[in-house]
């Protein structure tokens, strides 16, 4: 399953431990993409959680030009967009999967036949039931109620299609999914008017406006889990807003489009997303022009354990 996955994952603040458990998963769970398709992302993080993700790239875990950093909270889809459509450093891989800080592969994949990126590929490439189209995402799927504001958020976007909108949108939870990368450049997902909520909700009704099936998975995965890997049961932390297109008026839109077209007057989240991709351009390149080395021939669990010894956890 080499070069068919860009993992993307998404730490924030001063979680280490969760920054730990699913970064630790990932690594002995889906040993092939290392270290060059997995990408990680920092909010706002603590000494230690850099600490940590320094450890990961020192042995060999992640390169240097795949670590996104920001000292300030970008909110997820600004950070979510860079990762996805950094110009010097273009993800190459068919498929994009994405986790949440407090998700991750459950020790049952571990070692396991077939593995976990051979499961999800087969979600991914194997039409159920035959003749069906192939799923453009998966992952777990709910359904959430729409209110006027954002059906008329849908019905004003470029994709929309004519279709009736759902009251109840199927979408797949933004916690854990994969995605064709190809569909995402296609619609320019994350949206640049996504900033932190709803996102995952929008890409279910792009999905129902185009005719895309999305397609529930689970199988050893616990998503936005809390300590005892109960789905969807980890405790708030950070920045809350209300969802994508709350707020929406039609009679604005003209104002919503000209904050799109027109990046640096949103603000703050712009402002610091500048600096810290400035910061990064900036930094020495230790691994340009050389080839990506091989994971080193420690054991994986062995060499993360090393890490949290490292961070005294």
């Amino acid at each position: 399953m080499k070069d068919k996955f860009t993992v993307c994952v998404l730490l924030y603040g001063d979680h280490v431990q969760l920054a730990a458990r699913c970064l630790n998963s990932i690594c002995r769970g889906m040993p092939a993409i290392l270290p060059g398709d997995l990408r990680i992302a920092m909010n706002a993080p603590s000494s230690m959680t850099e600490r940590y993700v320094d450890t990961l790239v020192e042995h060999g875990w992640v390169l240097p030009r795949n670590v996104y950093k920001s000292p300030e909270n970008l909110h997820k889809y600004p950070m979510m967009r860079w990762m996805f459509y950094d110009q010097q450093n273009p993800i190459e891989t068919p498929y994009v999967m994405w986790f949440d800080d407090d998700s991750y592969i459950k020790d049952e994949m571990i070692g396991s036949t077939p593995g976990f990126l051979q499961s999800v590929t087969a979600a991914m490439e194997q039409p159920s039931p035959p003749g069906q189209s192939l799923p453009a995402v998966c992952g777990g799927i709910y359904t959430i109620k729409i209110v006027t504001n954002q059906q008329q958020w849908i019905e004003d976007q470029p994709w929309y299609d004519n279709q009736s909108v759902s009251s109840k949108m199927r979408f797949v939870t933004g916690g854990w999914w994969t995605a064709r990368l190809p569909l995402l450049k296609k619609f320019n997902y994350p949206f640049e008017e996504l900033d932190h909520r709803g996102g995952d909700v929008m890409l279910g009704a792009l999905c129902e406006q185009q005719g895309l099936r999305i397609k529930n998975y689970r199988h050893g995965i616990a998503i936005n889990a809390d300590e005892d890997g109960k789905e969807s049961r980890a405790p708030h932390r950070g920045f809350n807003q209300r969802p994508c297109g709350y707020d929406y008026r039609r009679d604005l839109r003209h104002v919503y489009k000209a904050q799109v077209e027109a990046p640096m007057t949103l603000g703050p989240i712009t402002s610091a997303l500048a600096k810290a991709k400035e910061a990064k351009e900036a930094a020495p390149r230790a691994d340009a022009g050389t080839p990506e080395k091989a994971p080193p021939s420690k054991p994986i669990s062995s060499t993360i354990l090393q890490s949290y010894r490292y961070l005294d956890l």
